[in-house]
């Protein structure tokens, strides 16, 4: 079977619901089509604001976080045929977590609490199961909003949305331990707010979107000392943009030719075109999509894109043209309630 039918499944977490809606994903057409919703263990009262959902490297175990006390976060097997979750155990989290990550050897889960402002580690042990209480927990500026590893293992950068800045730090993979590198914290503009992180397949650099001012930030990667410096900052909007900015996810193709980041205020998906040798960014249009687009993902094939509306309770199929990133709706389908997060799993 060529690379690009193999099967896939969609995974989308339904806030609402405290749900993951799992889709069957068509590779070569787009085409998605519901399967059914697994519930996510979780407090019984108001819907949490977000579901945030982490993959395993291996691709066999999803990790879905809820975002009402008490906070926990839930183990799920895929099944490497069906797509099918199979819970295996819920363990607890020191916060509302805004953002889940694993290290890249999988044994390790990083949180971002934008509520309680910290970071934390969790084991995860032998059969992929998420162990509590947290093995470390950081405190951070105001706001913290995504952790992520770089491709060696060695470093991890966080956002801080409203400290204005970029952490770095060390990782201890052996020990599951962060560390500050020096410097510590690299600052970014002031009032833009970073949010999310998009690492380049070449690992050399990474893409901060920032949420108060709608602008993204590149930054090249010294692999050696883990630091980052800035190279550009460019704007998703139009000048002429009158709406207050509020910007929110942002991927890369599989091959790092295009990058985009979703913008909630005006409902749409900006699309960059990436220099392969230096990694800058060159602004290629703005596609319409669902409203409030908080979350959305790349198919592995990088020849769709799937956005969440939170307001609409959908999600739109984006076909993605590989010669200059333009995007189409090619359909729309329901995907539960307040829809936030979602991921591609490729079965082999």
């Amino acid at each position: 079977m060529a690379e690009d039918a193999l099967p896939i499944a969609a995974y989308v977490s339904s806030a609402g619901t405290k749900e993951v809606i799992h889709f069957a994903f068509d590779p070569v057409t787009g085409a998605l089509s519901r399967i059914g919703a697994t519930p996510v263990p979780g407090p019984d009262g108001p819907s949490p604001t977000g579901m945030p959902m982490a993959l395993s490297p291996d691709q066999k175990r999803l990790y879905v976080a809820v975002r009402s006390a008490p906070f926990t976060v839930t183990s799920f097997a895929i099944d490497g045929a069906s797509g099918s979750l199979t819970a295996l155990a819920t363990a607890e989290l020191p916060d509302a977590m805004a953002y889940l990550s694993t290290d890249r050897s999988g044994r390790y889960l990083f949180g971002a609490s934008y509520v309680g402002a910290k970071l934390s580690v969790s084991l995860i042990d032998g059969e992929g199961k998420v162990v509590g209480p947290a093995t470390q927990v950081i405190e951070t500026p105001p706001k913290a909003h995504c952790i992520l590893a770089d491709p060696t293992n060695l470093w991890v950068f966080a956002t801080s949305l409203g400290g204005d800045v970029i952490l770095q730090m060390r990782f201890d993979a052996v020990n599951g331990e962060l560390s500050p590198n020096t410097p510590p914290a690299l600052p970014a503009r002031r009032g833009c707010g970073p949010r999310h992180i998009a690492m380049h397949p070449a690992g050399d650099y990474l893409y901060v979107v920032n949420e108060l001012d709608a602008s993204i930030t590149g930054y090249a990667i010294d692999l050696d000392r883990g630091t980052l410096e800035e190279r550009q900052l460019v704007a998703m909007l139009d000048s002429d943009a009158t709406s207050q900015p509020s910007a929110a996810d942002i991927h890369l193709t599989p091959d790092g030719r295009f990058l985009y980041a979703s913008e909630r205020a005006t409902h749409r998906l900006v699309a960059f075109e990436v220099n392969p040798q230096s990694g800058r960014l060159t602004r290629l249009g703005a596609y319409q999509t669902e409203p409030l687009p908080r979350g959305f993902a790349i198919s592995p094939c990088g020849r769709f894109l799937l956005a969440a509306g939170q307001m609409s309770n959908y999600v739109a199929v984006h076909a993605l043209d590989p010669r200059d990133g333009r995007l189409t709706v090619i359909g729309r389908h329901v995907a539960g309630s307040n829809p936030n997060w979602l991921e591609f799993v490729a079965f082999t």
